[in-house]
């Protein structure tokens, strides 16, 4: 296709003048000697009807002012927006042309990429990688480049499958005991120091719960003694108790009279023993009888801790 151009007929140097000239030093000077008196104007309550009058004058002379600024740009640009108008025209008619061309070639493209990817999952497929490792996790855009050729990205794909096999042996073989759940972190991020950190974080986890769970144990062993000593102190108690109440009704059933016999015999000198007398119920009683059957009399014996 050959080329053409553009030849611009009107002289611009002629037609565009270089500038548009006015009495503008005549009117600033006007505007200047006249508008002083009001930019320093303090309006009295009195002077609010003048002051309203004086400023409808200053916008009448600011709105013609406008009205001619507006009225010569409208004027400059009517040539300006015709030369405009076509020039966007023969633009429109290039841009429909390359489109169709653009269309076209960006379907090849496409074709090309869709061809492309789907070697590369391919290839992908043959690879060792995880069951859960889909080929979108280690995707590159980048691989889809005419300039990246398909022996650099088979040989990226391959990289990154041996990489994520290797995160993964290395995180079973981290801790047996979290290796299951760092392994959902790594399957989340493919980021194998944030999966050691969700171990790490899990092991504390643990180590402070068990440090928990043996200050409960230890407190509660703990309450548990207490417990039982004071138990044991109480039944003691309650034995010493019932003891002393049963010597001391030994001793009264001891101290009844009983039937002098008829013959006195020389008395012996009265001995005092204090022994203690571990006995069962039955024996009990029969030792009360017995005592009882020969004169013995018995008191009670203080305990040594009373």
């Amino acid at each position: 296709m050959e080329t053409t151009e553009i030849r611009m007929i009107t002289d611009l140097d002629k037609a565009v003048p270089q500038s548009l000239d006015f009495n503008f030093e005549e009117v600033k000077a006007w505007l200047g000697e006249n508008l002083t008196a009001y930019r320093n104007m303090v309006v009295t309550e009195d002077g609010i009807a003048a002051a309203k009058s004086d400023k409808a004058k200053i916008r009448k002379i600011s709105s013609a002012i406008s009205e001619q600024r507006i009225a010569v740009k409208k004027r400059y640009l009517e040539p300006y927006n015709a030369f405009e108008a076509n020039m966007k025209e023969l633009s429109g008619m290039c841009d429909e042309a390359s489109k169709n061309i653009d269309d076209q070639l960006k379907k090849f493209e496409e074709q090309r990429k869709a061809q492309k990817r789907n070697d590369l999952l391919a290839f992908y497929q043959t690879q060792n990688a995880p069951a859960w490792l889909t080929f979108e996790r280690i995707e590159n855009p980048r691989w889809m480049n005419v300039t990246f050729s398909m022996d650099e990205a088979q040989k990226e794909i391959t990289e990154k499958v041996n990489a994520v096999n290797a995160d993964v042996e290395s995180i079973s073989g981290f801790d047996a005991e979290f290796a299951d759940e760092m392994l959902l972190e790594y399957r989340k991020t493919l980021n194998v120091s944030g999966a050691i950190q969700r171990g790490n974080e899990l092991r504390r986890m643990k180590q402070e719960r068990e440090r928990r769970r043996a200050e409960q144990e230890a407190a509660e062993k703990a309450r548990t003694a207490e417990r039982e000593e004071a138990e044991r102190r109480h039944a003691e108690a309650a034995i010493a108790a019932k003891q002393a109440r049963e010597a001391d009704e030994m001793a009264e059933q001891a101290e009844e009279p009983t039937q002098e016999p008829a013959e006195q015999p020389e008395e012996e000198p009265v001995q005092i023993l204090d022994f203690r007398v571990y006995v069962t119920q039955k024996q009990k009683i029969a030792l009360r009888d017995w005592l009882k059957e020969n004169g013995i009399r018995v008191t009670r014996v203080p305990r040594y801790d009373d």
